[in-house]
């Protein structure tokens, strides 16, 4: 009979040259390692609008992902990143634009935040219905 290895994996403890016992040790890793990236990406996302902002509670809403009416363009791709789709109409005294995320279908998205001349003006979640 052959011996069970510490993962109950099956196979022998010396089989494959103990890769099972090795295979655990290189899951860790990878584990800790992804970690790490991860919250040093977030570390860096922070301090990079820190410096661009100067300013706290803006800084705390982006990483959020949260948009707000008076938010500009360029703040809106910092917080929720570059719309899937736009559908932009110019108008004798502004732009329109809506801005669209978080696709659900042909065509469909659960949210869609309009700016007028760059600037946030509304937007909301699809509930239930659709917005195309």
């Amino acid at each position: 009979m052959m011996a069970m290895c510490w993962c109950h994996c099956g196979l022998g403890s010396l089989s494959l040259g103990g890769l099972c016992k090795g295979m655990a040790w290189y899951v860790w890793l990878v584990l800790v390692l992804l970690a790490l990236s991860f919250l040093t990406y977030l570390l860096t996302k922070r301090a990079r609008l820190i410096m661009k902002h100067k300013d706290d509670e803006l800084v705390e809403m982006r990483m959020k992902e949260k948009f707000w009416v008076g938010q500009t363009k360029e703040q809106l791709i910092d917080s929720l990143g570059e719309p899937l789709a736009v559908d932009q109409k110019v108008l004798k005294t502004k732009v329109k634009e809506v801005w669209k995320y978080e696709q659900t279908g042909k065509n469909r998205y659960g949210l869609r935040i309009t700016l007028d001349d760059g600037v946030v003006v509304g937007g909301g979640r699809s509930t239930g219905g659709s917005y195309s």
